[in-house]
């Protein structure tokens, strides 16, 4: 089943590109926002965003400081869950802790491993992930970043 989900969503980002690839992840999970951000020097900057409430304005606070985010973690990491991230001593003085309450990233690196950004889903809201979703996000990951 998983593999013909991945084979479902290969094919959106084929025909519809990094946004059409977030919407089909986005439905796929009870969080609000999914979303690319790509590695600008010590920022990160907003590649594409969806919002299942439509507002990506106040969905995503900007400029997102790298060091100040949980992208940072899930970089440095490999990946970070959280459904609480208020409770989560590894975002301990990050400034959107108990902000975005749930957060589930993964880095995204080019073919040739040049890391260029994150892929996440996140709330305002607890929201958890169950461990087949996080497998099916891991493995999108790697389809995704060739859309890049």
């Amino acid at each position: 089943m998983l593999k013909n989900q991945l084979v479902q969503f290969e094919h959106a980002v084929a025909e519809g590109g990094v946004r059409t690839g977030l919407l089909y992840l986005n439905r796929r999970v009870a969080h609000r926002c999914t979303a690319v951000f790509k590695l600008d020097g010590d920022n990160l900057a907003i590649v594409e965003l969806v919002d299942k409430l439509g507002d990506p304005v106040t969905a995503v606070p900007a400029p997102v400081v790298l060091s100040q985010s949980s992208c940072q973690v899930a970089l440095r990491d490999g990946q970070l869950v959280t459904s609480d991230s208020g409770a989560d001593t590894r975002l301990v003085g990050k400034t959107y802790q108990g902000v975005i309450k749930s957060y589930v990233g993964l880095p995204l690196s080019h073919s040739s491993g040049t890391l260029f950004g994150t892929l996440c889903h996140y709330d305002f809201g607890k929201q958890p992930i169950d461990d087949d979703e996080f497998e099916f996000l891991q493995q999108a990951a790697v389809i995704l970043a060739k859309a890049l």
